[in-house]
């Protein structure tokens, strides 16, 4: 998985400005070679917690649908050579808004207490040769997201008709859903506070 909008709290005893704080820490990182970046710093209340304080999470999934991969998006995005149907991914993407037991599309090692999520966005749209998903929720379950897009890409395929999402979700049973898409394509877009 990638992010393009991770968040981290910590705490510092020392009174750096956000300015000196970002940049310490992209030294650090840059000596380190890690393949990431600070490119905002804020003082936050000391309640704040990065995950716990958040109302609102946005994640995008990308499919290469091409024959053929490519070299500049490996590792970046799922390669599915053949063709995906979008629109009859979309009547299927329907039967998942709203509040649901997704258990059927939950990760095995999930620790979430309740699989009762409400998922509030599920946007599938052709660009180029990608097909790009975006789901937003205030909180998922492991590997949802990644479950979802499997199972629609199974519809896309044609293997799944639409309603059998519907089935599928009712059914609360994991082995019904389709594959797991690979962590390749999924990025954290955005968290909301």
């Amino acid at each position: 998985m990638h992010a393009l909008a991770q968040v981290a709290h910590f705490d510092l005893d020392a009174d750096f400005s956000e300015y000196k704080t970002q940049e310490g820490i992209n030294a650090w990182l840059r000596d380190l070679e890690a393949p990431v970046a600070v490119y905002k710093v804020e003082k936050v209340s000391d309640d704040f917690h990065a995950r716990f304080s958040a109302k609102g999470r946005g994640y995008i999934y990308r499919i290469l649908n091409r024959h053929g991969q490519s070299p500049l998006r490996t590792n970046r995005v799922w390669n599915v050579s053949f063709p995906l149907d979008v629109e009859a991914m979309k009547q299927g993407a329907q039967y998942l808004l709203g509040h649901h037991d997704f258990s059927a599309f939950r990760g095995a090692g999930c620790q979430a207490k309740s699989p009762v999520k409400t998922l509030d966005k599920l946007d599938i749209e052709r660009q180029g040769d990608e097909i790009i998903f975006t789901v937003e929720a205030r909180s998922f379950i492991y590997h949802q997201v990644r479950n979802m897009v499997g199972t629609l890409q199974e519809v896309g395929r044609g293997k799944l008709q639409p309603e059998d999402v519907k089935r599928i979700l009712e059914s609360a049973d994991r082995t019904k859903a389709g594959v797991s898409a690979p962590a390749c394509g999924l990025y954290l877009s955005k968290v909301v506070y």
